[in-house]
């Protein structure tokens, strides 16, 4: 199937194949590597029968194998973005898909304009999502360090006014984001912010 490249930047977005049965759930196809995909802005999948098909934009995913000997996986859109897996963190080796969003000012304004909680935001770093290959939560043996850059230095904000730091977290299948402060350890610097997780969210 032939896609275009025109509406989305091709560094931090990607194309990808979705099939589904009954149009409530989507599943992305892996896809072939073939001299005219290669040459061409298509993609190709093998399937063993006809369903629905659609090519759409997505957010880049970055798959990592994590060892139990620990490692630090760096965002390859925003090498900023890094999780850091401490020896003995996991039992045995995983996959983990990470994606990045960029958040530009006008949607902070947005939200701020939308949510009337939101008032008194000033700036946010991309978002970050985080998932473990699998069915299952995975729980860690150790706690891992997400380091993001910091709001402020992310937008080029120059404000000395002193302002509050806060990271938030979503579970999957839930809409409400959550204040961490309470259940995480937070290390702030003028570049980055840096948090602990015992398992992955966004």
């Amino acid at each position: 199937m032939q896609y275009s490249t025109s509406s989305s930047p091709a560094v931090t977005w990607e194309p990808a194949m979705w099939v589904t049965e009954d149009k409530s759930k989507w599943t992305t196809l892996k896809t072939m590597d073939t001299e005219e995909t290669q040459l061409k802005d298509t993609l190709a999948v093998s399937v063993d029968h006809f369903s629905i098909f659609a090519v759409v934009s997505q957010l880049k995913q970055d798959r990592f194998f994590v060892p139990t000997r620990g490692c630090t996986l760096t965002s390859s859109t925003h090498p900023t973005v890094q999780i850091i897996f401490p020896k003995q963190s996991v039992t045995s080796q995983m996959e983990v898909v990470v994606q990045v969003q960029d958040i530009s000012r006008s949607q902070v304004e947005d939200i701020k304009k939308r949510h009337e909680s939101s008032c008194g935001l000033i700036s946010t770093s991309p978002f970050v999502k985080v998932e473990t290959v699998g069915d299952s939560i995975v729980k860690f043996n150790k706690a891992v360090t997400v380091r993001v850059p910091h709001p402020q230095h992310y937008m080029d904000i120059q404000d000395e006014a002193p302002a509050k730091v806060k990271v938030l977290s979503c579970e999957k299948g839930a809409d409400d984001w959550i204040d961490m402060a309470d259940g995480t350890n937070i290390r702030v610097t003028q570049t980055t912010v840096e948090f602990e997780v015992t398992h992955f969210t966004r």
